[in-house]
């Protein structure tokens, strides 16, 4: 298996750093399909069905390794917002905040460019029993859910943003005017000064 793990490697070119993984069995029974948390259960494992399996198991890791950035976003606004509680003002600073929103919207931009994996395969188009065991495993894997929790939390962190470079322009923009104000007088003065 590691093999075949390097050469899709190999073929596929560099991934994600820090990339996500997923463990689910496909268990051979006697019944029909059972989705378990763990496993799945099928009777007979067509290729259509290991690929469903597939597909969902990969869903998952790829909504996970969103989650995970999502987190870490989440962390870095909050500690900028908890800052601007504690303290009551921005820095005039604007790299760090653009950074962040420039990453948010990265994500973002990368999951909606990756909502076709969210889609339903082909293959639940061919037949009911293919569809309900989509239906089954995205249940199993909780993947519309987690994917409406990711999408609030970034909305989130774009709202608290948003808020911060407000406030950053605002106190840059009062600064400016403070300067033009001071600059007028002091030219005012050397006027009065000169025509003495």
């Amino acid at each position: 298996m590691d093999e075949e793990l390097k050469k899709l490697k190999e073929a596929l070119g560099p991934g994600v750093s820090n990339p996500t993984t997923e463990t689910y069995q496909v268990i051979i029974g006697e019944t029909g399909h059972r989705v378990e948390f763990e496993y799945v259960e099928i009777k007979k494992p067509g290729i259509d069905q290991l690929r469903l399996i597939a597909v969902s198991v990969a869903q998952s890791a790829g909504v996970e390794y969103f989650e995970l950035m999502t987190e870490k976003l989440l962390f870095e606004t909050s500690q900028l917002m908890e800052k601007l509680s504690r303290v009551g003002s921005v820095p005039l600073q604007t790299r760090p905040l653009l950074k962040i929103i420039g990453s948010i919207a990265a994500n973002r931009q990368n999951i909606i460019s990756n909502l076709s994996i969210l889609d339903p395969p082909e293959e639940t188009w061919k037949s009911k029993d293919l569809e309900k065991l989509h239906r089954e495993l995205q249940g199993n894997f909780d993947i519309d859910v987690r994917f409406r929790t990711l999408d609030r939390k970034m909305s989130l962190i774009q709202d608290n943003l948003e808020i911060l470079s407000g406030l950053v322009t605002s106190r840059r923009s009062t600064l400016l005017e403070t300067m033009i104000v001071c600059l007028i007088v002091l030219e005012i003065i050397l006027a009065l000064f000169h025509r003495n």
